[in-house]
């Protein structure tokens, strides 16, 4: 009866140092899959803003026109006291009446008093909250070399509550942008008619590093209030 020698016992096994490389590979290909499992999930997230955001716009856009009246669509950019990443508040308000009490200019508390200028104003759209999202003006996809941006008035000042505690969101936020709709369906940033209005979003990781490899930006149309994404 033939024993197998020491030497083919060796052969058929593995050394430590073959089980050391190999969980080194394993570790390595569990931490690339993990890597791509939450970068699909920011892609996710960051999408799902972007259609909510633009969703805000088409409803502020179809509002104004039922109703022929006036309304403001309001993002806030918010830095978190708990140095979590940077978040964005959005809703939309509306003129009860039919006129625009502003000239943009002034400001307005919601939910209380909720009047300006003799005019009352209703918000019709909940407010918003995302979270790792920042409002920016740099990169902005198939943009003109000098776009047209969003107002920085009149001032819709809103308290509400984030993961940090009460937030006082108002034009004193590090952004504060406004997009107001006409009772034709047009969109303005001035008293002025314009051709279109440009804003860039971006995924925030934390309250200094940004997601580089997705940008996008918003345009609406000055003449039909009409939004259209861009993505880098």
């Amino acid at each position: 009866m033939r024993h197998p020698s020491l030497h083919s016992r060796r052969a058929g096994a593995f050394t430590l140092i073959e089980l050391l490389v190999v969980m080194a590979i394993m570790a390595i290909l569990i931490a690339g899959t993990m890597l791509g499992m939450r970068s699909i999930g920011n892609a996710g997230k960051f999408d799902k803003a972007l259609g909510d955001i633009s969703g805000i716009f088409e409803q502020a856009r179809a509002y104004a026109v039922a109703q022929d009246t006036y309304v403001w669509v309001v993002l806030y950019e918010n830095v978190p006291v708990n140095s979590g990443p940077l978040e964005v508040y959005a809703g939309a308000f509306a003129s009860s009446d039919g006129t625009d009490p502003f000239s943009w200019t002034g400001s307005v508390t919601f939910p209380s008093p909720g009047t300006f200028g003799g005019t009352t104003l209703t918000a019709i759209t909940r407010l918003y909250h995302f979270k790792g999202l920042h409002l920016q003006t740099t990169t902005l996809p198939n943009a003109p070399s000098s776009p047209s941006l969003p107002a920085t008035s009149p001032v819709f000042q809103c308290t509400t509550q984030s993961d940090s505690g009460p937030v006082t969101l108002s034009g004193a936020n590090s952004v504060y942008w406004i997009i107001q709709f006409t009772p034709t369906g047009g969109a303005r940033d001035s008293a002025n008619p314009i051709d279109s209005i440009w804003l860039g979003v971006q995924p925030s990781l934390s309250q200094t590093i940004l997601d580089t490899h997705n940008i996008a930006s918003l345009k609406v149309n000055g003449l039909t209030g009409l939004t259209t994404v861009y993505r880098q």
